[in-house]
């Protein structure tokens, strides 16, 4: 494998070359988004980095006038139409203003989760899911294909391991991530002929504030009627697990280097699988999910 800082080399042959990094409700403030911002502003890309709110738009700038990186926040809510179309005029604007520039590649990290079973999610919630994780990037994907193709820039999707192994509670942020899978196969055999690269990156538990949200949402449902009902995901065994599972996360700055990797290596690879689930490597449980009698897999996820 081609080393990181030689990919950089070779592929940023105009050392403006920018990167558009959009993001959405969780925001490029904190976790994944804003460790990515980081990374490819001092490899020296330009970032426009979505966010959710002014105060986090207002804090970019001063980290990017203070260090003189090119970080441009841009407000960004994936669920709302009326953003998108915004930001893509916005970037359309800048790509004209620098035309000497090309545009490098879209990065698609939105995401939200929360655990209940099937039968007890709300279907509000469960819209909401499918519109941040899934829908919203898709649309965002689609109004910016055109510049993407012009520049024979990549695409990378942040999915997660739920997209290629469903457990117990898991069963619809899994279905985001697995449409967020299918796209992402579907585009890079779309955009094949015009030498555009589409890549999946795969984590495992990383130790994000959207740990701590499903968390969250776990400890509330212990409360209510789907614990009743599936008794045996609410016990104190399955929260140790989990809880296992939070402590022993990977770093933000591990999967940042992997969405680094597929925007710059010569030969990007169509799955970046990276950190740990449960202490099991991700590409191995990937591995294993693929091995495993459907029926002996279940038994295992529901110990």
């Amino acid at each position: 494998m081609v080393s990181l800082s030689r990919c950089i080399v070779k592929r940023d042959l105009n050392p403006n070359l920018p990167i558009f990094f959009l993001n959405s409700l969780s925001g490029t403030s904190t976790g994944i988004g804003r460790e990515v911002v980081n990374m490819l502003a001092k490899s020296g890309y330009h970032v426009f980095a979505g966010v959710r709110r002014q105060e986090s738009a207002t804090e970019w700038n001063t980290i990017s006038k203070w260090r003189q990186h090119q970080i441009h926040p841009v407000l960004l809510d994936v669920t709302l139409k009326e953003h998108i179309d915004n930001v893509v005029t916005e970037i359309k604007r800048y790509s004209g203003e620098h035309d000497d520039m090309k545009f490098a590649g879209l990065v698609n990290n939105a995401g939200i989760g929360c655990h209940r079973p099937v039968e007890h999610h709300d279907m509000d919630d469960v819209r909401n899911m499918f519109e941040t994780n899934l829908l919203g990037p898709l649309y965002l994907t689609q109004k910016l294909l055109p510049l993407i193709r012009r520049d024979k820039g990549r695409i990378i999707f942040t999915s997660s391991l739920a997209g290629r192994i469903t457990q117990p509670k898991e069963g619809i942020y899994s279905a985001t991530k697995s449409g967020v899978e299918a796209v992402g196969d579907a585009l890079r055999q779309e955009l094949l002929p015009y030498e555009c690269s589409v890549s999946l990156v795969e984590p495992g538990f990383v130790m994000t504030p959207i740990l701590s949200k499903i968390l969250d949402s776990e400890e509330v449902a212990n409360s209510t009627t789907a614990a009743q009902t599936y008794p045996w995901y609410y016990t104190k065994k399955y929260f140790d697990i989990f809880n296992f599972g939070i402590n022993h996360a990977g770093d933000v700055s591990r999967v940042a280097r992997q969405v680094l990797a597929a925007l710059t290596d010569i030969r990007p690879k169509t799955r970046y699988a990276t950190t740990n689930v449960l202490m099991v490597p991700t590409w191995l449980a990937i591995q294993a999910k693929q091995l495993i009698p459907d029926r002996l897999m279940d038994k295992i996820l529901t110990q």
